[in-house]
């Protein structure tokens, strides 16, 4: 599973950022513990609330 933020491979660490539904079916989006490398506008613009 990658990190939805930057796309690194999580292994066994991550959270959740949130759950979205696609065709009907939920998904969990799942993002770095520590030390995401997400681009700097990314995190700009990411205030932790899930917005869908």
């Amino acid at each position: 599973m990658d990190c939805a933020l930057c796309a690194r491979p999580l292994g066994t660490s991550g959270r959740v950022l949130g759950e979205v539904r696609h065709r009907g079916l939920p998904f969990r989006l799942w993002v770095c513990v520590l030390g995401c490398q997400t681009p700097a506008s990314a995190r700009a613009t990411w205030d932790g609330d899930v917005a869908l």
